[in-house]
């Protein structure tokens, strides 16, 4: 037991011992751990031949244990076999000494909030968008799987102990599905320790790829999936080729349409300025940041993007649509640019005007140094307490919380 006398049990799916995550809320929990001041297990899935249930250290206070292997490119869907796999694996969670469960991923909530008497369970819920309008596999997107993701998030609210939602729209939805005051409004947090500006960081990665001065690198960082719209940055980065300015363009991360576009970029003749990364560490991706000149993320559907606070915290300006929780942290002309509508021919023109508007580095990364991750730690870790205290001796005053976090 810690100095703040628990200790939290993570759920989440994704590799932490490989520090290759995917997703919001694996990034979210990257941010926090260095930070963490009790103890924590996170229970996840291994993606880089990470050995399955064994216990593996990521620093003196939290440790990783994997539950599954994450398959990329498997014919089942991955939230099937999340909650498979914890629906295996509950009792060992249940008994695992933690006194609270931190859970990240809502399929996952289910097999802990029923026949659950023994440890209290916060939902930290990530974006309010049904991701069954934009599942991968075609079968999914019915109305019926969609309903019952629904439902789904309705039983969660109203079931789990706590909700932590990202942003206003999160909110709003938890109280129409009954959470009342068992509800608190935080926003994502970044680790300004380790996303910061860095001019070394910058020089070096530059050099690496050999960009010049006068050479803007563009920066996609997220799975290359539907609900992305890679497409259309491809797309803004092939007209952008037609002026005179030299773009070049960067895309982190893993997905089923990865092929696709590396196929585009041949056929257009890209493929000497568009660099295919893979997966990067959760430790390297500041370099990236700082490396770029923009980041860009025309997502369908977001919460509050992970992938905007570290850019932003590294000085890096954003180009972003006006999705989700987006707007409550992005700021035209601050700290980058809201795309109301989301086009190749939009994007392109707000790379370009992101260009002329020079950014300043030092005012991007003061616009997010509110949402540090100590001070989430400390709300966090009053919600534990709460909740704690609420399976020992009854109902907390869950009102008097709810305000003292807005």
């Amino acid at each position: 037991m810690d100095k703040a006398g628990f200790k939290i049990g993570i759920i989440c799916p994704g590799d932490f011992a490989k520090r290759v995550t995917s997703g919001g809320a694996g990034g979210f929990v990257e941010n926090i751990l260095e930070n963490l001041e009790v103890s924590a297990t996170i229970f996840g899935y291994s993606v880089n031949e990470t050995p399955c249930k064994e216990s593996i250290w990521i620093n003196k206070r939290v440790n990783f244990i994997a539950f599954g292997k994450i398959n990329y490119k498997s014919i089942i869907p991955a939230r099937i076999k999340f909650l498979v796999s914890y629906l295996i694996h509950r009792k060992d969670i249940l008994n695992s000494g933690c006194d609270v469960l931190y859970i990240h991923s809502p399929e996952v909530v289910l097999p802990f909030v029923y026949f659950n008497k023994m440890i209290p369970v916060i939902y930290h819920q990530h974006g309010s968008a049904n991701p069954m309008s934009k599942a991968k596999f075609p079968w999914a997107r019915n109305r019926l799987m969609h309903k019952l993701f629904e439902i789904i998030t309705k039983i969660i609210h109203r079931r789990a102990d706590w909700t932590i939602a990202i942003d206003k729209i999160c909110f709003e939805q938890a109280q129409r599905n009954g959470a009342g005051g068992k509800t608190s409004l935080l926003l994502n947090a970044v680790d300004t320790e380790k996303f910061r500006i860095s001019s070394d960081s910058r020089i070096n990665m530059r050099s690496f790829y050999s960009l010049h001065s006068d050479q803007i690198a563009i920066l996609f960082v997220g799975r290359i999936e539907e609900v992305k719209r890679v497409d259309l940055i491809m797309g803004a980065f092939a007209l952008l080729q037609n002026n005179n300015m030299k773009f070049r363009l960067f895309l982190a991360g893993e997905g089923t349409l990865r092929k696709q576009f590396e196929d585009y970029a041949i056929r257009n003749g890209l493929q000497t300025v568009v660099t295919f990364l893979g997966n990067i560490s959760h430790d390297e991706l500041p370099n990236y940041y700082n490396m770029a000149d923009v980041v860009v993320l025309p997502s369908d559907m977001e919460g509050v993007p992970m992938v905007l606070l570290e850019a932003m915290a590294c000085g890096t300006p954003v180009i972003a649509s006006r999705v989700g929780g987006v707007p409550e942290i992005v700021r035209n002309g601050i700290n980058g640019v809201l795309l109301d509508t989301v086009t190749s021919e939009s994007t392109a023109r707000a790379i370009s005007e992101t260009n002329d508007t020079s950014f300043s580095r030092q005012i991007v990364s003061g616009s997010v140094s509110h949402l540090g991750t100590k001070e989430f730690l400390k709300n966090l870790y009053m919600i534990i307490e709460n909740v704690i205290n609420k399976k020992k001796r009854g109902r907390p005053k869950a009102g008097s919380l709810q305000r003292q976090l807005m």
